[in-house]
């Protein structure tokens, strides 16, 4: 029966607390971890095994799980153990075979992993919150077991989109918000302060934009805080009325024991009378030390409201160093990117000269090729060309030789001709045989001359070839001597296209540096606009803080007024004195200090102008540009720039109404600053 009491009284406090939104957002706040996953160095470990591959991607946190087996977590390097605290990341799930891979964050966990809580997302739009206990096992707090806790919830997305999450923790109480909306809330007693984390499911694919851990950085004091719940709007106008209704007994019981006065007459009645008085004056006593208490209570939140207005003045000034360091960052950056743009013309002149230059070593090789070509068929055509002039030797030997015998025949037959003229002299019947040999002398003759003639030809053309031949060769000669000094120009311009390549590699280095350190501007910037947007928000609500106050604390002074002239009225009536004798020099005063207040504060706001700064140049620009603006005026500032602003307010609420318009006009970086009109 016990343990069925407490079941249910267990299933009604997480019930109760189910759809509970208590905690606000914490405002003193030290920034534990800010993680956007930018730079190598990182809160969390880089780690690449078999099992696990977590690396630094594209300004993300990439995690791997690839074992299908046991899940993953992993702490963040941070020494101090956590209790309160807002968390916030965005996580995105990858593909995976498992339908429901997981990835969540891992809050309080303990050291020997003897416990933690876990709230975790999967692929199906599904979230559970589970906690580990001492045997390694997990209890679930959402859902049912035979679900393994998992809860559907529209606002969470599924595999491929970024879910944005938010954990709010004070004293052991979780609010969960998905995508800016509220999920869930858990109360979980047994872990109050440990480490914080991350934790990847088993065979799951998960990325995380960033990683946002905040801490408290004061303790409250409880009696401040008591004060503060006493002084609180609701309970001041539960004491009002708790008077009015004082007020109302008092004036019926004054308005009863006057008709007893005038019904009685004895003196037990006039005693009786007298003692009603008196409980009546004691009543009245109490309602003035009330009263005054009051009053002393309104002393308190004036100051409280002073403290306020100077923590508002300091934030302003730290606004308008912010919005100092945002113009000169911009201007930074104006001047880098320019650095950078002159930094990308001269390499993208470098890399046409490298391109021209590697096009004309193209072209050499081409051509050097080309002649390596023509060289060889030119050594083919010499090599011809001997062979003609060895076989043409050939033939002018050989016809030399004809030439020879036939000159030796010639002279045999010359000789044989005079030993027949002698014979012929001796006998004349051989004459006939000395004409015939002389008839064929006469054709041997007119072949040798014609042999002789076709020699000569021959052996012109053959000279001519030669010439030719020779020419062609000096002509080979002089273009391999040519291409041989174009060889030695290739190397040169092999050795330039190095030194080339090494200036472009320490262009490519510095540009890569100048980038880094653009980023890291960037990211100083960011961090400034966000710092800029806390403050403005901040001061948004103290502001509205300071009117209701203000508003509540003069209705609730004016009440107390009225009641005080009232009761001081009635009890000097009751008492036989006449009201009109009695002074009111403290409220007199009040009213004068206030007027005097007004007119300073009056005063020192007519000194002070709100404007909404909406662009920054080195030189002036036609204010025709700014389309759809109206009241647009410019500043010169002190570091020689222009400032350009939008209107002109007296309330820092209106400039910054103005500023939220020109934001959906378009202006999405314009900001507002206060102008000193001395």
């Amino acid at each position: 029966m016990k343990k069925h009491i407490s079941y249910a009284f267990i299933a009604l406090l997480f019930s109760s607390t189910l759809f509970a939104q208590n905690i606000t957002e914490l405002e003193n706040v030290k920034n534990l971890i800010r993680e956007d996953f930018n730079d190598s160095e990182s809160a969390f470990p880089i780690l690449t095994n078999v099992d696990n591959y977590f690396i630094i991607d594209n300004g993300d946190y990439l995690l791997s799980r690839n074992n299908t087996e046991t899940e993953y977590a992993i702490l963040a390097s941070t020494k101090e153990n956590i209790n309160n605290f807002t968390l916030k990341s965005s996580i995105k799930l990858g593909p995976s075979s498992y339908k429901r891979s997981s990835a969540g964050l891992l809050i309080k966990a303990q050291s020997a992993g003897s416990g933690a809580l876990v709230f975790e997302i999967n692929r199906k739009g599904e979230f559970r919150i589970k906690e580990l206990l001492i045997s390694n096992t997990y209890k679930y707090l959402s859902g049912k077991n035979s679900n393994d806790g998992w809860v559907k919830n529209r606002e969470i997305k599924g595999e491929g989109d970024f879910n944005a999450i938010e954990i709010r923790c004070k004293e052991n109480v979780y609010d969960i918000y998905v995508n800016n909306k509220f999920i869930t809330t858990f109360f979980s007693p047994n872990i109050s302060s440990g480490k914080m984390g991350i934790l990847i499911g088993r065979d799951a694919k998960a990325r995380f934009a960033y990683y946002y851990l905040d801490i408290p950085t004061e303790t409250e004091n409880n009696l401040i805080t008591e004060h503060m719940n006493d002084f609180n709007v609701t309970n001041l106008t539960n004491k009002v009325k708790q008077l009015e209704s004082e007020k109302i007994t008092l004036t019926n019981s004054n308005t009863r024991l006057e008709k007893e006065v005038e019904s009685l007459k004895s003196e037990n009645s006039l005693k009786l009378l007298e003692e009603s008085l008196n409980k009546t004056s004691n009543s009245l006593d109490s309602s003035l030390n009330i009263i005054s208490n009051l009053s002393s209570d309104l002393e308190v939140a004036n100051n409280i409201l002073k403290e306020d207005r100077k923590n508002l003045q300091s934030a302003n000034t730290e606004l308008e160093k912010g919005n100092k360091m945002i113009s000169e960052f911009s201007v930074k950056q104006k001047e880098l990117t320019s650095k950078i743009s002159l930094l990308e013309t001269e390499l993208s002149e470098s890399n046409k000269k490298v391109i021209s230059k590697q096009n004309r070593l193209n072209n050499q090789i081409e051509l050097n090729k080309e002649l390596q070509a023509s060289n060889s068929k030119l050594n083919i055509k010499t090599e011809e060309s001997e062979r003609k002039n060895k076989r043409l030797k050939s033939e002018n030997t050989s016809l030399t030789n004809k030439v020879s015998s036939l000159t030796y025949n010639l002279e045999s037959s010359e000789e044989q001709i005079e030993n027949l003229n002698k014979k012929v002299s001796r006998n004349s019947s051989l004459k006939d045989k000395v004409n015939g040999l002389n008839n064929e002398i006469s054709s041997l003759k007119s072949k040798l001359s014609e042999e002789k003639s076709k020699f000569s030809t021959v052996s012109k053309d053959l000279r001519k070839k030669l010439t030719e031949k020779t020419n062609e060769v000096n002509s080979l000669n002089s273009k391999l001597s040519s291409l041989k000094n174009k060889y030695s120009s290739q190397d040169n311009l092999e050795v330039e296209n190095t030194k080339l390549k090494q200036s472009i590699k320490e262009k490519e280095e510095s540009i890569t540096n100048l980038i880094s350190k653009l980023a890291e501007l960037e990211k100083s910037i960011k961090d400034l606009e966000v710092q800029n947007n806390t403050l403005t928000k901040s001061e948004t609500s103290k502001t509205e803080k300071i009117k209701l106050l203000t508003s509540t604390v003069d209705e609730l002074y004016t009440k107390v007024e009225n009641m005080k002239e009232v009761l001081i009225y009635k009890g000097f009536e009751e008492k036989g004195i006449q009201s009109e004798n009695v002074t009111t020099t403290k409220v007199a005063n009040k009213s004068k200090k206030k007027n005097i207040t007004k007119k300073t504060a009056t005063e020192s706001t007519r000194n002070l102008t709100y404007s909404v700064q909406i662009a920054t140049y080195g030189a002036k620009v036609n204010i025709n540009q700014f389309r759809g603006l109206k009241d647009v005026f410019y500043i010169d500032s002190e570091n020689q720039t222009f400032l350009y602003m939008s209107g002109k307010f007296y309330s820092s609420n209106d400039a910054i109404e103005h500023r939220n318009k020109l934001v959906k006009l378009g202006y999405k970086d314009c900001f507002v600053v206060k102008l000193n009109n001395n």
